[in-house]
């Protein structure tokens, strides 16, 4: 039988490294929803929620977030309710 570290080494997948393939948006996609999220972090005074039943993918649109956090000029921190109904993002600066 062996160790749980034994048993587990054999899922392991081996052989060389390559990005994950993107999963959602083109780059024109996500660029038009970051500065979509930027103008609602300006407008919302520094915080956006919106509910994940809305949203085709969450990943991307946290991702979004970050980046609008990037043409914004700011720290920002994103994230999901523990119940996972709601994705935010918030202005850190």
């Amino acid at each position: 039988m062996g160790t749980k570290r034994e048993h587990a080494a054999g899922n392991v997948i081996r052989g060389p490294w390559s990005a994950p393939a993107p999963t959602g948006a083109d780059e024109s996609e996500q660029q038009r929803l970051a500065q979509e999220i930027a103008d609602q972090i300006v407008a919302g005074q520094g915080s956006v929620v919106r509910w994940t039943a809305e949203l085709p993918d969450v990943d991307d649109w946290r991702r979004a977030a970050r980046r609008a956090g990037r043409l914004l000029g700011v720290r920002i921190r994103t994230g999901v309710s523990d119940d996972g109904t709601k994705v935010w993002v918030v202005d850190e600066s």
